[in-house]
């Protein structure tokens, strides 16, 4: 084999390697951010946020050069393609044992990735139904502090609740 063709091979599969790494960390993240909005930890639910950020960018930068290089391969395989091939093609142009490998890690990485995109729709849903009960909690506290949900025994407005025109939200 091309010692080329080796050098770039082996890059994919540390690529691939680094990826499923972060994916899996992603998905330690992500359980803490879960724990956070359960337990109503703003400051641990910031610093997730922050390390879940820092993560994806790091999967963005691998991506892109996970695209380069299975550009360069595609050029060892296949000499003057116009375009790159998609992972799974390229793999069967590979030697068998490599072949294995890396299908093995892409199949991997596809199931990473599949569970990250399950537990972001978990967190989705549990932020936004924290969300309405925030809105809602807010809501029921502006309308007691300014009097508009109170009536009277007549049906009118109860006056002595209108009084009340501030309402200390720091206290």
């Amino acid at each position: 084999m091309d010692k080329r063709l080796e050098q770039t091979i082996a890059t994919l599969e540390g690529v691939l390697k680094q990826q499923i790494a972060l994916h899996g960390d992603l998905l330690t993240l992500m359980s803490q951010k879960r724990d956070a909005l359960a337990s109503g930890r703003s400051q641990g639910l910031t610093e997730t946020l922050e390390l879940e950020n820092q993560k994806v960018q790091a999967i963005g930068e691998l991506e892109k050069r996970r695209l380069e290089t299975v550009a360069t391969l595609t050029l060892l395989v296949r000499p003057g393609a116009t375009e790159p091939m998609k992972l799974d093609e390229l793999i069967q142009h590979l030697p068998g044992p490599i072949a294995d490998r890396v299908s093995a890690m892409r199949a991997q990485l596809r199931q990473r990735i599949e569970k990250v995109q399950q537990q972001t729709t978990v967190a989705r849903r549990a932020t936004e139904s924290l969300m309405r009960h925030v809105q809602g909690l807010i809501q029921s506290i502006g309308s007691v502090s300014t009097g508009v949900s109170t009536y009277a025994r007549g049906g009118r407005l109860n006056p002595t609740a209108t009084a009340v025109s501030t309402f200390n939200l720091t206290a």
